[in-house]
């Protein structure tokens, strides 16, 4: 089932598809005060994922008969340059400065340097090729990924900072501090310098004898961490301690966050609500 999501830019919205049926996919870019289309881009495959910037829109593609992702920049429609690697996309794209990141098939990270227009490393995150669960946020100075729990700090020129089990399965970054959260319900922060904890807290609910806990997106803005859960609620947590501070109940289904200038959106199902 492909899964709808946002992308913010500074004067428009970009509107990806994320799954793995088959199919192509076309990106759409389209002026927020008016809602008309400014152009539209078919990519070498079905786009899995997006990134803006002031350079243009990096997409990030694949085909269902050929192990491989194909990166392109896009501008104005038009496709600037491409580079691609042997692996298929399993995460978003992080994009920061010059480089781009996202992690492939096989738990391998993939470091693209978008001024040289081209893959700069790869690197193994964890052997063997089992499937994982991954994520990836960036700063200007490292990569953090998890798979499968564990995070792992990776500079920009793709050496390992750190990598330590902190049991979460997507994170957002703070000033100094990354924050994640589980399907278990917990919410950890951890110093993006050395990885260490800095604390914990448990939001798990009892659901008909299962934990329910957070999907797998969260966001961060100044004092407060807000994560969806698998049980249809919006949850604000302070990211002094990991303390409640509100949570909104939503109809059905879970529930997915983005911010974006002042407004934070969620999404539940067929519904998209947004809230300041």
């Amino acid at each position: 089932m492909a899964v709808a999501a946002l992308r913010d830019a500074e004067d428009a919205v970009g509107l990806r598809r994320r799954g793995r049926d088959v199919g192509r996919r076309v990106g759409v870019r389209v002026r927020r005060d008016v809602g008309e289309k400014r152009w539209s881009f078919d990519p070498p495959g079905r786009a899995d994922a997006v990134a803006p910037s002031p350079d243009g829109v990096l997409v990030a593609s694949t085909r269902a008969d050929v192990d491989e992702t194909v990166v392109t920049l896009v501008k104005d429609g038009d496709a600037e340059w491409s580079t691609s690697v042997p692996y298929w996309i399993d995460t978003g794209l992080a994009w920061v400065g010059s480089m781009a990141y996202f992690v492939g098939t096989q738990s391998v990270l993939v470091g693209v340097d978008t001024d040289a227009e081209s893959v700069k490393w790869t690197t193994d995150l964890r052997p063997g090729d089992e499937p994982a669960v991954s994520s990836v946020a960036a700063t200007p100075c490292a990569a953090f990924v998890t798979v499968d729990g564990t995070v792992h700090a990776v500079r920009s020129d793709g050496e390992s900072a750190w990598s330590n089990y902190h049991g979460v399965d997507d994170l957002a970054i703070g000033e100094d501090v990354l924050y994640g959260v589980s399907d278990l319900g917990d919410v950890r922060a951890v110093a993006a310098a050395d990885g260490t904890q800095r604390w914990e807290a448990d939001h798990g609910t009892d659901v008909d004898g299962h934990t329910a806990g957070f999907d797998d997106e969260l966001a961060v803005d100044g004092a407060t961490v807000f994560a969806g859960t698998t049980d249809s609620r919006l949850v604000a947590t302070s990211t002094a301690d990991g303390s409640e501070r509100w949570s909104l109940d939503f109809d059905s289904e879970s529930v997915r966050v983005a911010l974006a200038g002042d407004a934070l959106y969620a999404t539940c199902g067929r519904r998209l609500a947004a809230y300041r």
